[in-house]
């Protein structure tokens, strides 16, 4: 069952995509790529191996590690998190 107050754990395609690998000296717009560094911490973490960027998945259990994970990567990145 779902309310209002209930976690909903899912990954932002405007703002993730295009995901890849960078270079810190280069902006992301500028080589046309989004937030997602693509360092796939969010699979590694995840209980159930699912890749959230591929959409929410039934196997979601919404423990949000996927979240904590991809917000220390952005940490080392100097990125905002959320």
């Amino acid at each position: 069952m779902f309310d209002k107050d209930t976690l909903t754990i899912s990954y932002d395609v405007a703002r993730g995509e295009h995901r890849g690998p960078r270079k810190r000296e280069v902006a992301p717009a500028e080589v046309g790529l989004g937030d997602c560094i693509d360092c796939q911490l969010c699979v590694q973490v995840c209980p159930t191996g699912i890749d959230i960027r591929d959409g929410l998945q039934m196997e979601c259990i919404g423990c949000a590690a996927c979240i904590d994970a991809c917000d220390s990567a952005w940490t080392k990145w100097a990125m905002p998190v959320g």
